[in-house]
């Protein structure tokens, strides 16, 4: 099932352009991987400290590999995140391929907020 991460970031004061070097680095070898369909990173023209990243991939294990490249952990994780303060993450599924309505809420112990939907089915 195709899983899609769409993820808002704020950077804290002074670490705007760091922010965005490390992820300018981030979008070559991302695209690069097997399970990736789509990468895009996205800045706020009128508030240069927000940026969005869209993401889209073959499914939940595609994504998770991701996670555990060596560009994940050099830039996202070991410039990006700490350069934040404030970030959300949200992990979504098509509409075509929900089974359940349920959306579950979760706070991790990293910090995201992170809303997941749970394969759902929407009736009438």
């Amino acid at each position: 099932m195709e899983f899609v991460v769409i993820a808002q970031y704020r950077a804290r004061a002074g670490e705007a352009e760091r922010v965005e070097d490390a992820l300018r680095k981030m979008v070559a070898p991302t695209r690069a991987e097997p399970g990736n369909l789509d990468y895009q990173v996205l800045r706020d023209p009128g508030d240069r400290s927000l940026f969005v990243l869209f993401e889209r991939y073959a499914d939940q294990s595609a994504f998770d590999a991701h996670r555990a490249t060596e560009h994940f952990g050099a830039y996202l994780a070991g410039v990006v995140l700490p350069a934040l303060a404030d970030r959300v993450r949200l992990d979504l599924v098509p509409l075509t391929e929900l089974a359940t309505s349920n959306r579950i809420d979760e706070q991790p112990s990293s910090g995201w907020r992170i809303l997941r939907l749970r394969d759902s089915t929407v009736t009438d």
